[in-house]
């Protein structure tokens, strides 16, 4: 499956710059994306383990979108998981100034990982094509 080696991926490349940690992933249900931009969602499972499950509908998302969406993801994941002063430590020596909410501090965790920026399209979706940041407030930060 696509998305599932969009993840694997992605979750290779996180490990290369945070060290090896515990990120499950799997489809969840139509039933559990009840909004139209829900499209996926990290929960911490326990002190050391992540579970990422995205929409079905990822398997019809453009490349960029389902890219975008999981390093996101996987931005949350890298916050619940590595301690805040390593991972402020690390945007830091970037120039710049921690997010404290965790929407956008998870695609500021993203960005510093991967090195591209998380833009959110006009369905307000994260892209890594076109569209705005940081993330809109209306969507909660």
């Amino acid at each position: 499956m696509r998305v599932r080696a969009i993840f694997e991926i992605a979750k290779n490349e996180a490990e290369h710059v945070w060290g090896p940690m515990d990120i499950l992933f799997m489809v969840g249900t139509r039933s559990a994306f009840p909004e139209l931009r829900n499209y996926a969602y990290c929960s911490k499972l326990d002190l050391d383990t992540c579970l990422i499950v995205v929409a079905p509908k990822m398997k019809l998302a453009s490349d960029d979108r389902c890219v975008a969406v999981v390093r996101h993801e996987i931005g949350h994941a890298i916050d619940f998981l590595i301690p805040k002063n390593e991972v402020d430590a690390a945007i830091l020596e970037r120039g710049l100034i921690p997010y404290q909410t965790p929407e956008r501090k998870a695609d500021q965790i993203a960005e510093i990982t991967y090195d591209e920026p998380i833009y959110y399209d006009d369905d307000t979706i994260q892209s890594l094509l076109k569209g705005i940041r940081p993330r809109p407030s209306q969507l909660g930060l």
